[in-house]
């Protein structure tokens, strides 16, 4: 599990993946933004991220978009390297995703 400023990410399922580049891998992880958190800061994977609202609420900034609010059931794609943010609409509530991303970072971060 990793903790990056009060949000709490943990991975669900992790593969090597033989298509990949040597050391690259998929990596399935549930982010959970707790009440009252901030949200995620600008960050960049290095590779795709797909992703699925669990719960709540959540507004998703991708580098060169508008903002836009994603409810429980709602998905969320981003290209390798793009700069992206999460954080909730309304404070006080919680939210949750689930997310795909390849080639995950070997030591396992996001």
């Amino acid at each position: 599990m990793i903790e990056l400023n009060g949000t709490t990410i943990q991975t669900l399922d992790e593969h090597p993946m033989t298509e990949l580049p040597a050391g690259g891998h998929l990596m399935t992880v549930v982010v959970s933004v707790e009440p009252n958190n901030p949200g995620t800061p600008a960050h960049r994977h290095p590779g795709p991220v797909y992703g699925y609202v669990l719960e709540g609420e959540m507004i998703v900034e991708l580098e060169g978009d508008a903002p836009v609010l994603k409810r429980a059931g709602d998905t969320i794609w981003s290209r390798a390297a793009t700069a992206s943010t999460t954080r909730r609409p309304i404070p006080g509530t919680p939210s949750s995703a689930s997310s795909c991303s390849w080639p995950a970072r070997t030591e396992k971060t996001c």
